[in-house]
């Protein structure tokens, strides 16, 4: 087989037929599909078990709730085709979409493919392109992009994956969100060559009630969130340091915001991302990755933050 396809499965019944459906109608056919339900409470693991019967291109686990890292090892370790692909159980694939990447890979042999997606909310369907036209996108580049986390984005469900980058590298147990970011830069570093195959071939839907999609500030969510960019902050740092220092702080930078608006000025992270602010001051006011708004927000949390969290509220009230 070709394609090791990983769908992990938790309270998502209302959802999960389409997207099997639509990976169990694929124009190309060599695939696997590795489904763990990890300890569903509603019946998401019977429409499992109905597919599993009558497919045999299905693997399935029940297993008791771990969370979705420990989710994603499981299928790893099961994987044996040359590439990985990641379905999301509440989204769903076009019916071509392996065979453009099939295609893709016996033309270019990439490590990694990127392509396009819709995000569907409230019925309406929003087109996610690259600012790149078709082609081998440059490793130095691709960091740098993905160092901001905007344009070129950390989501495993809008690339494919030789499977030999996953080798030895594991997501974390220890956080409850952006396991995605947390690995992808090491997955790029890894990679040899990358290509952007602008095709519109993923729907991301983005749900109510869904983990990745809760309003509300959570502290601990967010000191991981800080935690977790800072993480890929120094090894950028480390391994590429043709990238800008400022430009590498972005991400961080907007999730410290979030907690400093909460009133958590003592957050480890939080200062650690204020000595770095500090320390390249110059090159966030002189990048082009951000607005003169976010650039004059960043002069007034240098200068005070408790200050900054008040004006902001009182300017948040009057709207």
């Amino acid at each position: 087989m070709f394609f090791s396809i990983i769908v992990s499965v938790y309270n998502t019944e209302a959802y999960l037929d389409k997207c099997l459906q639509s990976i169990l109608h694929q124009t190309f056919t060599d695939f696997e599909v590795i489904l763990i339900d990890d300890g569903s409470q509603d019946k998401s693991a019977e429409i499992c078990e109905k597919y599993a019967q009558i497919d045999k291109r299905i693997l399935l686990i029940h297993q008791e709730n771990q969370g979705v890292s420990a989710t994603r090892n499981t299928a790893l370790g099961m994987a044996s085709a040359p590439y990985i692909i990641w379905v999301d159980s509440d989204d769903w694939i076009e019916k071509n979409l392996l065979a453009e990447v099939k295609k893709t890979i016996d033309q270019t042999s990439a490590d990694i493919i990127l392509f396009d997606y819709y995000i569907v909310k409230n019925m309406e369907y929003e087109k996610h392109t690259l600012q790149y036209h078709e082609g081998f996108l440059d490793k130095q580049e691709a960091m740098s992009e993905l160092s901001l986390d905007e344009d070129l984005r950390s989501y495993l469900w809008n690339k494919a994956f030789k499977r030999s980058l996953f080798e030895g590298v594991c997501f974390p147990d220890i956080y409850r969100l952006m396991e995605d970011y947390y690995i992808m830069h090491l997955l790029f570093h890894r990679a040899s060559s990358f290509y952007y195959l602008p095709r519109l071939l993923y729907y991301y839907f983005e749900r109510p009630g869904s983990i990745c999609r809760t309003v509300g500030y959570d502290a601990q969510k967010e000191h991981d969130n800080i935690q977790i960019t800072l993480k890929r902050l120094e090894f950028l740092n480390e391994n590429y340091p043709a990238i800008s220092q400022a430009d590498t702080l972005i991400a961080p930078l907007h999730h410290s915001i979030r907690t400093l608006l909460a009133g958590d000025y003592q957050d480890e992270g939080v200062q650690t991302v204020l000595k770095f602010i500090r320390k390249n001051l110059w090159g966030l006011l002189f990048t082009n990755k951000l607005s003169c708004k976010e650039k004059r927000d960043i002069l007034f949390i240098v200068a005070n933050p408790a200050i900054y969290r008040r004006y902001k509220l009182r300017k948040k009230r009057k709207f």
